[in-house]
């Protein structure tokens, strides 16, 4: 054992050079697998004060005395060292035992950062004389005894870094314990070499290196299916490594050197031994590494866990809401291992608490939106008790409750931004509230709609009272109904409600609610039809063409493919088929004949849109909710109604619409319309009938 004296040497060196401008030595080289079979020394050195060459180590230049006079301060006295400046002043007078009992207390990945500290470290740390300190750290951690063929440097090395040992590839968690290295998949598969490649590189000597060789099962992430062609892979280097010692050996019996054969046979013999070992010894070490990373992984969650539940502690009492503060857990700031200090606290906490002011701004919105969504559920149910005081006739002229929703009082309540949410407040609201919004929404949208209007018509012409009910007033809704609808009259205009049927959808933008807007091209259609009929279209109102219910066919159409329209529905059919063409005259259309008509009207009725269940009885609002919702699809079959009305109301011949009626918020179009033919064609040819035409 060295003296004490030299041990203090050794040490003042190391302090010595460890604020020096020398540069910091390399990472330890790492041994490899076959290292333990070669004749030379092993990775420690022998601990002297000579060089890798074996001269003593270089000298350091002196300066002059005079250069070090002008680098002096001009006071004589020694300036005091700061406050909180780190000071290794004692370390020239420690003894190395007690150096390496300090350094004994590290953990194995702080020791092997300290080793690569300068060269002089290196030199020192990686000494057969400090085999104690590596020992010591790794039985802290409980980690396993250092196998044969490593050193403690190397060992540790092995399980504590997690950097790829050929390309520096980062977080490399996985170690192969049977080739002992730690590579990323890309290297695994640039060096893991199979048998028949060794055979094609060492055709002389491959049985022996296959056998001799460790092994692993093959590259993690790599060769699958039928690139795997064998069970075993062998490292490159390590390949490379003993067949270059087989080759001295094999060159040492052709020279017929005494002893050649015995110690061929002795280092084949140490080989297998090895290869023996590591394979017996690497599914221990696995499991150990294995357990080692899941408590490892534990206890940085207990960390990260205990550093956010010591935020929210501080949030909690600056007077945050707990529900708000656990959203902050994946945060970054949260998500740290390090204790939450004060300083951190100071660092993180502006960052936190702008998204923590976010987070409780849309929790408060959404309760908001919660408690509103309530009361407009209780705002419908009123809504609906009102509709069945009115005739069943009339609820179709009633606006949607997103419309109502914008009038007082009905806005106050519904709008209300408060969370206190009594289930009475406010909704004893008088019927005449009802009507008096009901009656304001109608005379807005009737003036809104006669402006259009006047604007479309331009300033030179006089637009009548009743403009509105006139047939060529066409106006085409752009609204939620997700349809091309045209509108002819206040009555049309008044029942189209497409906005939402139930108060769930409530936060629909009111623009997208009867969005009517005045169509010119429509507008020549209806002219072109009123002039077929021969009325003035400048006068003639949509009630009176309703009246005449004729039928029209189109004679832009070609023959085989003419179907009958109402007036109405001319419309639709007109822009949908025919908008590149100009605007139609009544030329373009024909008045279909009573017997053509009557069969047409047959077919209309057998139109599946009248199968809905969207029938009402018109004495009494027992339809008017549907199982306690409010659904698009309000009443019930034609059937059911017609039978309530036989039953309740007595009545043996229900008629329509005065027994009962069919209630849409839109109107549909026919759903079969273009099937719908007046023309009797004749039936096809029979197969005798073709063959007699030849």
């Amino acid at each position: 054992m060295s003296s004490r004296g030299a041990k203090t040497t050794a040490a003042s060196k190391i302090a010595a050079t460890i604020g020096s401008d020398e540069e910091n030595s390399e990472t330890y080289e790492s041994d490899n697998v076959t290292s333990a079979l070669s004749d030379s020394e092993g990775s420690y050195g022998s601990g002297g004060k000579k060089g890798e060459n074996g001269e003593p180590p270089a000298k350091r230049a002196k300066l002059s005395v005079d250069a070090t006079r002008r680098k002096e301060p001009a006071t004589s006295a020694k300036a005091p060292l700061r406050r909180g400046k780190k000071s290794l002043s004692l370390l020239p007078n420690m003894p190395l035992d007690v150096l390496f009992e300090i350094l004994g207390q590290l953990t194995p990945k702080d020791l092997l950062n300290v080793s690569r500290t300068n060269k002089l470290f290196h030199e020192t740390l990686t000494s057969k004389s400090a085999r104690t300190v590596w020992k010591d750290s790794l039985k802290g951690q409980g980690v396993p005894e250092c196998p044969s063929g490593l050193t403690e440097p190397r060992w540790t090395s092995l399980l504590f870094e997690t950097t790829c040992e050929c390309c520096g590839a980062k977080n490399v968690h996985k170690v192969d314990f049977y080739i002992r290295r730690r590579v990323c998949v890309k290297c695994r598969r640039a060096n893991l070499l199979t048998p028949n490649k060794i055979k094609k590189y060492f055709p002389t000597y491959h049985e022996l290196l296959v056998n001799m060789l460790p092994f692993t099962d093959g590259p993690a992430g790599g060769w699958a299916g039928s690139r795997r062609t064998a069970k075993n892979y062998y490292w490159h280097s390590d390949v490379a490594d003993l067949a270059l010692k087989l080759g001295s050996r094999f060159h040492m019996i052709t020279d017929c050197m005494p002893g050649a054969k015995d110690e061929l046979e002795a280092f084949v013999m140490q080989a297998a031994l090895l290869r023996l070992e590591i394979r017996t010894a690497g599914p221990g070490y696995q499991t150990w590494f294995d357990q080692a990373a899941l408590e490892k992984s534990n206890e940085n969650n207990e960390a990260k866990k205990n550093r956010f539940e010591a935020i929210r502690a501080k949030f909690h009492e600056l007077g945050y809401d707990p529900r708000d503060t656990e959203r902050l857990e994946f945060y970054k700031e949260c998500d740290q291992k390090a204790v939450l200090t004060d300083n951190i606290w100071k660092r993180v906490r502006p960052n936190l608490e702008s998204m923590l002011v976010q987070i409780r701004d849309r929790r408060i919105a959404r309760e908001i939106e919660i408690v509103m969504q309530a009361r407009r559920d209780r705002l419908f149910e009123r809504y609906l008790d009102y509709k069945a005081t009115l005739p069943s006739l009339e609820w179709k002229y009633l606006p949607d409750l997103m419309e109502l929703g914008k009038k007082e009082p009905f806005k106050a309540i519904v709008d209300s931004k408060s969370l206190d949410d009594d289930e009475e407040t406010d909704f004893d609201i008088p019927t005449s509230k009802y009507s008096e919004a009901i009656a304001e929404i109608h005379d807005e949208l009737k003036a809104e709609l006669v402006q259009k209007l006047s604007n479309a018509w331009g300033p030179g012409k006089t637009v009548p009272s009743d403009c509105l009910n006139l047939a060529t007033s066409v106006f085409c809704c752009r609204g939620t109904c997700g349809m091309r609808t045209f509108v002819v009259g206040t009555d049309d205009i008044l029942s189209h409600n497409c906005g939402s049927y139930s108060p769930r959808s409530y936060h629909i933008s009111g623009t997208q609610i009867r969005d009517f807007v005045v169509h010119p091209f429509s507008q020549a259609i209806a002219k072109s039809l009123v002039c077929c009929v021969g009325l003035d279209p400048d006068t003639t109102l949509s009630s009176e063409m309703d009246a005449k219910d004729l039928r029209f066919a189109c004679n832009a159409c070609t023959v085989e493919s003419h179907l009958g329209y109402t007036w109405r529905t001319a419309l639709s059919h007109w822009v949908e088929y025919h908008q590149y063409k100009e605007n139609p005259v009544s030329d373009d259309w024909r008045i279909l004949s009573p017997g053509e008509v009557e069969i047409l009207k047959e077919n209309e009725e057998r139109d599946p849109k009248w199968s809905r269940s969207q029938w009402q009885c018109s004495h009494c609002p027992i339809y008017l909710r549907k199982d306690g919702m409010w659904s698009s699809l309000v009443g019930e079959l034609r059937e059911t109604v017609i039978d309530h009305v036989q039953t309740e109301h007595e009545i043996a011949s229900p008629t329509v619409p005065d027994d009962l009626f069919y209630f849409e918020k839109v109107k549909i179009q026919f759903r079969y319309l273009h099937h719908i033919t007046f023309i009797k064609r004749d039936p096809l040819p029979s197969f005798s009938d073709y063959l007699s035409y030849f």
